[in-house]
């Protein structure tokens, strides 16, 4: 994101360099997640060959159990393990932390924002705006 000062609220928003790191991290440990769960519940039970429909609740439960990390840590653990490396936080424009409705709401719409919204021009990617939330460095 090519983020243009001054910042709304004085947010200190996130280095686009810190939110493409984030997204890599997050990528890989909730992917590890998802496939490590998979493995144990349900491939286990693998056909000899898979029907579309197979493949369709394959990927959706691979879909789910990967929001599923990002609602829990960003709600209940203040963070993704992303966010932690990169000392981000996830707030409102009043710098609140966000209400479980909006972490809801960031968390669905994750999959709309596409892996390069952090080279985008705007301030927030597609499920902050929808949230109403700001990615920002942690003050010490």
């Amino acid at each position: 994101m090519l983020f243009q000062e001054p910042y709304p609220n004085d947010l200190p928003i996130a280095l686009e360099g810190s939110r493409m790191i984030n997204f890599f991290i997050d990528l890989i440990i909730s992917s590890a997640i998802s496939l490590a769960i998979m493995k144990l519940l349900i491939l286990p039970f693998e056909p000899t060959s898979y029907s579309i429909i197979d493949l369709l609740l394959l990927v959706s439960t691979f879909t789910g159990i990967r929001l599923a990390y990002y609602f829990i840590c960003e709600a209940f653990l203040d963070g993704t393990i992303g966010q932690h490396t990169t000392k981000s936080q996830i707030v409102t424009l009043e710098k609140e932390k966000p209400s479980y409705l909006q972490y809801f709401l960031r968390t669905i719409t994750r999959p709309l924002t596409g892996a390069g919204s952090f080279i985008s021009d705007d301030l927030q990617a597609f499920h902050d705006v929808c949230s109403k939330t700001y990615v920002i460095r942690k003050e010490s």
